[in-house]
């Protein structure tokens, strides 16, 4: 009763209610911005078994199937990863079905859960995309097939969401280096960067740099065999030293694979690290090394066909210090069995903390495959979801796409909230924030339309304005996360021209 009559006073005092209400939605919106969604695709499982979108909301743990691909017109077996374009819709890339049974390009709408069909791949256009499509500042998105085009041998193209319209920009060939089976990615410079898995003056496979621009194409290294290794499976990654790094499923010194780097002041490619194929595991077939706000780079080595030569794990290299150290060990459930290759993915840094990917194969379920979430501060791993096919199956060639939670305003938190923070000028070439409320800021992230850190500053001694120097960044939509005193926190959409 003692209880019921204190609620009765606080909701008669209506200046105190709302005051309790505005903080109470605050911090609601706080917890939510600091989360947002992790969104991925598996290339087969789903009522039609034709692969699914996912989403998995960090804010409440949840996963949720937001669409199963029917297998036929809207193509088969959704490969690679989720590119968020300008205008906020999802895109991706299937490797068979759809109208020519040759693949096709999708849309996804986050905001209303609508999936359109946008491309049918005809041969002419290309074949079987198995990598991801790239953002890049003009607006449009680059891929690549690994059959099609002209010579049969696959293409890069360029896919205008605004007009709905697909470009052959280059017509791969024996020479050029043919068969792509990775994503490109988006230098400093604005220029695409990627390898091709067969092909060259030695038929070893190919690094590459396209210009979006102009569309000049350049060979960056040719590969020959040995310790040089052949047949570049993942692209490349840009450094914070604006380096490219890469790896290799062969060669190196023991033969059982290599990180690499390409400077392309010197053009100088570098053997960086030489797995041993002992404790640190062999062919790193994974995606994309992950580079964190850090500087330094995260990958999966696999134990290839032969599990004494290592076991599956999450590896570190950091580039200025020429350190390789092991950070987590998988065990036999949590990837494959039989020895099977199946680190075919990436990962990917949703905050300073954590890290998640996919495993191809492994789980509890007839090894349909797992999500995992790894904390880099206390080394521990946990598998958020055992794939079971009905909830997808098998992920192949995924890095995982992060969307931070966007702005929630209410009218009640409306003046409370949301004029605590201002970003300026918005488009900006260097950006300006400041606090009012005397609510100083302890820490600002960066992320690109993927999802991806690209930088993080935390204030050894808050302030209540700070200027975040861009000029260094390409072009194009950014998110950039306040963090203040007090535990709220602001994330605001930023064009960077």
């Amino acid at each position: 009763m003692k209880t019921f009559s204190r609620l009765l006073i606080l909701l008669q005092d209506r200046h105190l209610f709302e005051l309790i209400m505005s903080t109470f939605l605050m911090l609601s919106a706080s917890s939510l911005l600091a989360q947002g969604s992790v969104w991925g695709v598996t290339a087969s499982g789903g009522k039609n078994n034709a692969g699914i979108i996912f989403e998995y909301n960090l804010a409440d743990n949840t996963y949720v199937v937001r669409h199963e691909f029917n297998g036929t017109s809207e193509g088969w077996g959704p490969t690679g990863s989720l590119c968020r374009a300008s205008n906020g819709k999802l895109y991706g890339v299937t490797r068979e079905r759809g109208l020519n049974n040759l693949g096709v390009i999708f849309e996804f709408d986050p905001s209303d859960m609508t999936f359109t069909k946008k491309i049918d791949f005809d041969g002419t256009n290309g074949k079987e995309s198995r990598g991801s499509l790239t953002a890049a500042p003009n607006g449009k998105l680059y891929g690549m097939t690994r059959d099609g085009g002209v010579g049969g041998v696959g293409v890069l193209f360029e896919y205008d969401p605004a007009t709905n319209v697909q470009t052959v920009k280059i017509n791969f060939n024996s020479t050029s280096g043919y068969a792509p089976i990775s994503t490109l990615t988006l230098g400093n410079n604005g220029k695409l960067y990627g390898t091709a898995w067969i092909g060259g003056v030695n038929s070893r496979g190919v690094i590459f740099e396209f210009d979006p621009d102009t569309g000049d194409y350049k060979k960056l290294h040719e590969y020959n065999g040995g310790v040089d290794g052949s047949f570049p499976w993942a692209g490349v990654t840009i450094g914070s030293d604006a380096i490219l790094y890469g790896t290799m499923p062969d060669g190196g010194a023991y033969s059982n694979g290599y990180i690499y780097s390409y400077n392309l002041t010197t053009n100088v490619y570098f053997d960086e690290y030489d797995f041993k194929g002992t404790d640190d595991g062999v062919a790193p077939y994974g995606g994309k090394l992950t580079r964190l706000s850090n500087g330094s780079l995260f990958g999966l080595s696999s134990s290839g066909q032969n599990p004494s030569a290592g076991p599956d794990q999450i590896f570190k290299f950091d580039p200025q210090e020429k350190i390789f150290s092991k950070v987590y060990t998988f065990k036999s459930n949590e990837t494959s069995s039989g020895g099977i290759i199946d680190m075919y993915n990436g990962l990917i840094q949703v905050n300073d903390t954590t890290l998640y990917g996919l495993t191809h194969y492994g789980g509890e379920y007839s090894y349909y495959g797992t999500f995992f979430k790894f904390n880099l501060v206390k080394s521990k791993y946990e598998i958020l979801r055992y794939f079971a096919n009905y909830d997808g199956a098998y992920p192949e060639n995924c890095s995982l796409l992060f969307i931070p939670s966007q702005e929630v305003v209410t009218s009640v938190e409306e003046n409370v909230f949301s004029n605590i923070v201002y970003v300026t000028p918005n488009p900006a070439s260097d950006l300006f924030v400041t606090t009012s409320k005397s609510i100083p800021i302890t820490k600002i992230s960066l992320r690109d339309a993927m999802g991806r850190m690209i930088e993080q500053h935390e204030l050894s001694f808050p302030e209540l304005s700070y200027t975040l120097s861009l000029k260094r960044h390409n072009k194009g939509i950014y998110f950039v996360t306040i963090e203040l005193e007090q535990g709220k926190v602001a994330t605001r959409r930023i064009v960077l021209e």
